[in-house]
């Protein structure tokens, strides 16, 4: 009779990009004898490096489940930066984009003249482009003619609160809409705005708005029923 080797749980591997959690590559499995060791190694992706790792790279098999994550930054990426209380200014009219990226199409709304917006990380390209991420997770490439980093609101009217802090009271609004956002594409959905992601609704969905809520920047938010809440850029309210 042969040996039989019980065999461990496997090893998940993934490879994300760090700024989208876009997968990557397909998942990997590693498989291994109960009790033997494992070492996992970052995959080689082109144009990619590996800018952080999420799991134990080294251990023993075992019966419990394993998971490693290498998430990985675009190659042209020399630095990125958390930042602390530091705003835009607008001096004029700025594009946003919802990745790092001048060859996708801006966002629909952009940032207007004489409004601030808080930043949470800035980003430094090989090629020298500055980029800073909006509180709101859309990205504004850096413009002296157009925009100046201040430490802190010069306009406490307009900041945007901690989500603790949350206490706008929602309107009612009862409409039906379409998810108007790119084709093959889903956008994300919030807990409520500027909260934490809860989930994604497919371009094209039909969906009905229960609530509305305008933040003190100006950017009107929808609470899509049995969903989640999302700006106005991404719902087309149906016309009956």
């Amino acid at each position: 009779m042969a040996d039989f080797e019980l065999q461990g749980m496997p090893i998940f591997v993934y490879m994300k990009e760090k700024d989208t959690n876009k997968t990557l590559q397909p998942v990997k499995l590693i498989n291994g004898v109960l009790g033997a060791s494992f070492k996992v190694q970052p995959a080689t992706i082109e144009g990619y490096i590996v800018a952080d790792i999420d799991g134990d790279l080294e251990g023993t098999f075992d019966e419990n489940l394993h998971t490693v994550t290498f998430y990985y930054r675009d190659a042209s990426v020399a630095q990125v930066e958390e930042l602390t209380d530091k705003w835009l200014k607008l001096k004029a009219d700025a594009d946003t984009y919802k990745q790092p990226d001048l060859s996708t199409i801006p966002e629909v709304e952009g940032l207007k003249a004489a409004s601030e917006w808080q930043i949470i990380s800035r980003m430094v390209t090989n090629k020298g482009l500055f980029w800073h991420e909006l509180v709101d997770g859309r990205w504004v490439l850096y413009d002296r003619k157009k925009m100046i980093v201040i430490d802190g609101s010069s306009q406490p009217a307009i900041d945007v609160p901690e989500v603790k802090a949350f206490d706008w009271t929602p309107m009612p609004f009862d409409a039906a809409a379409t998810i108007d956002f790119v084709a093959g594409e889903s956008v994300t959905i919030y807990s409520q705005p500027y909260g934490h992601e809860v989930g994604t609704l497919a371009h094209g969905a039909k969906v009905q708005i229960k609530e509305v809520v305008t933040d003190p920047s100006g950017i009107r938010w929808y609470h899509v029923a049995h969903a989640g809440w999302l700006t106005s850029t991404y719902v087309a309210i149906d016309v009956l």
